[in-house]
């Protein structure tokens, strides 16, 4: 049996934001993962970190309070959140972007385009709390370069687009942010590859930047190791059982495991580990592509002259909403059997904004699309509504209505344009409501939607330790979990990268406690 300090368990966002902690904490920390790549589906995501009171936002001249945030997350968490552990992200977060920005080769940045969910409530800000990793050469791995999980959706053009990036693209046709943007991503793009240079944004820089910063410290990154089982003596951990190599191995712990992957909730269950109350899958809208993965939306959804209906030609909520609320919205309406959903557009529309997967302004919407059924084009909305099979009246009172409100510049029927969030993602050319203009330019164009899922909440029930507990609440010996598996804000969201923040931080705490214990173990 081979003794170390630490076992992280997962190689996302959490799990190795845990091993860096470690390590750096003195710890002898091995990080082993079951998949034959790392950075899971935080590599996949768009590498945003929803952490208050950051330095980079103190930087960018929007200084935070601890009381502000508590006060924001108690106004938008939901009934089943735990106040000791939301205090513990507020208290920690700052410290866990100051780990990445030291020890890792990251950089990162505010968010500037992208508000919290809900700023309009207590401590909310229109400002954002989110940073993201800027542009990261990742070929900077060397061979571990082919061993990081590819984006969901990897970019034709070696174009390394940062968030804001995509925010001005898709208003590309109605402002020179658009165009300049895009060209100084490209020539940046271009001018890497010449030199041999990677250029990524996002996930692939947050999960690449982590990987480089444990090699640094010397931790050993396994993949293909899945963990077997944890080793257990009473409510104590004190290693686990993984396959390396393809031989079952025992590496025993100082300092205890961290569970910093999903699906890792039966191995805790011969302790008797407590699950979250209300666990929940959280969702959001994409396009019903006819092949791979759904093509997620973007800001058009929220763009002057756009439409979300069922299948009964009626509204299904406010289109411009965040993305998980819309997309609860359209799950729960499929799931009433109001399905399929789809996003209406006029030319218009078409003309002034960019599409998701990279369509521009102006083109069609792609052939294979019209072929497959999930995208339909007509003169009207009862044409319309013949080729999607919905009832004509109600389609054409609903964009009757829409064109009413619009011109009012008030969406009295959901809000549409009222949260400074909505605004964020509308046209600032349009007045007096960024997110409304009448559907009136014909032909209109509709694409078929589905509600894909991000991730499942629920999962382990942690302390502000980031320690497994039981039903009764009493933690677990040497056993943590990073928010991949436990979430910490319940039925609410703050703001983007709120899950993939509280992950990176949970790892971190974990991480600070191991520390004690093993301390404490050693004596």
């Amino acid at each position: 049996m081979r003794t170390v300090d630490l076992v992280v368990v997962g190689s996302g966002a959490g799990g190795l934001a845990a091993a860096l902690a470690g390590a750096r904490a003195g710890l002898h920390t091995v990080v082993v993962e079951a998949d034959e790549r790392f950075g899971g589906s935080a590599a996949r995501s768009d590498g945003a970190l929803w952490l208050p009171g950051n330095e980079v936002l103190a930087e960018a001249g929007l200084p935070d309070t601890r009381e502000r945030a508590l006060a924001y997350l108690d106004a938008v968490a939901g009934a089943d959140a735990d106040r000791a552990r939301l205090t513990a992200l507020v208290d920690y977060g700052p410290a866990a972007v100051s780990l990445l920005l030291r020890r890792t080769p990251l950089g990162l940045q505010h968010m500037a385009e992208h508000p919290d969910d809900a700023p309009e409530l207590q401590g909310g800000s229109a400002a954002g709390r989110a940073v993201e990793p800027k542009p990261f050469d990742v070929s900077r791995l060397g061979p571990d370069r082919d061993r990081l999980e590819p984006p969901t959706a990897p970019a034709a053009w070696p174009v390394a687009t940062t968030s804001d990036d995509l925010r001005w693209l898709s208003l590309a046709a109605r402002t020179a942010k658009g165009p300049l943007a895009g060209a100084g991503a490209l020539a940046k793009g271009l001018a890497g590859r010449a030199s041999g240079r990677e250029r990524v944004t996002g996930g692939q820089a947050l999960a690449a930047g982590l990987r480089m910063g444990l090699r640094r410290v010397g931790v050993l990154l396994h993949t293909s190791a899945p963990l077997l089982e944890p080793l257990i003596e009473g409510r104590r951990v004190i290693g686990a059982r993984v396959r390396l190599h393809g031989r079952a191995t025992e590496l025993a712990t100082r300092a205890g495991v961290v569970l910093a992957a999903g699906g890792l909730e039966g191995a805790a269950e011969p302790l008797g580990a407590a699950r979250s109350a209300a666990p929940t899958t959280a969702w959001a809208p994409a396009v019903a592509v006819p092949e791979g993965a759904p093509l997620p939306l973007g800001d058009e959804r929220a763009l002057p002259g756009s439409l979300i209906v069922d299948a009964t030609g009626r509204r299904i909520g406010n289109e411009a909403a965040p993305l998980r609320v819309l997309g609860r919205a359209l799950h729960d309406s499929v799931e009433a059997g109001r399905g399929p959903a789809w996003l209406i557009v006029d030319q218009r529309h078409r003309n002034r904004y960019a599409f998701s997967g990279g369509i521009l302004p102006h083109q069609a919407l792609p052939e294979a699309w019209h072929d497959a059924g999930i995208a339909h084009t007509a003169a009207s909305p009862k044409d319309l509504a013949a080729a999607l099979g919905v009832p004509a009246e109600p389609l054409t009172a609903t964009v009757e209505r829409a064109g009413l409100l619009a011109r009012h510049g008030h969406d009295d029927d959901f809000g549409r344009g009222d949260s400074a969030h909505d605004r964020a993602h509308g046209d600032p050319g349009v007045a007096p409501n960024p997110c409304l203009a009448p559907l009136e330019e014909p032909p209109l164009s509709a694409v078929r939607l589905t509600a894909t899922a991000l991730e499942a909440g629920g999962g382990l029930r942690t302390d502000e330790h980031a320690r497994v507990v039981d039903g009764d609440g009493r933690p677990f010996d040497g056993l943590y979990a990073t928010e991949e598996v436990a979430g910490v804000f319940g039925g609410g969201h703050p703001g983007p990268g709120a899950t993939t923040g509280a992950a990176v931080v949970a790892g971190g705490i974990a991480a600070h406690h191991a520390r004690g214990r093993a301390e404490r173990t050693s004596r």
